[in-house]
């Protein structure tokens, strides 16, 4: 029972690798900017979604 677990961990941490560190995250926070930003200046703010920003990106 014990290694059936183990495993099932194991393939769980392996599909969700978690967050990702401060330092990863400010570079993300600056590309998700970067995308609305251009977005934003090229559509206009009712015309950009959430998720055209995170096709941009």
């Amino acid at each position: 029972m014990y290694r059936y677990i183990l495993e099932r961990c194991k393939q769980a941490s392996a599909r969700r690798p978690g967050r990702p560190s401060w330092k990863d995250s400010e570079g993300l926070t600056l590309q998700i900017l970067d995308a609305a930003t251009k977005l934003f200046a090229a559509h206009g703010y009712a015309a950009t979604s959430m998720e055209k920003i995170a096709t941009a990106c």
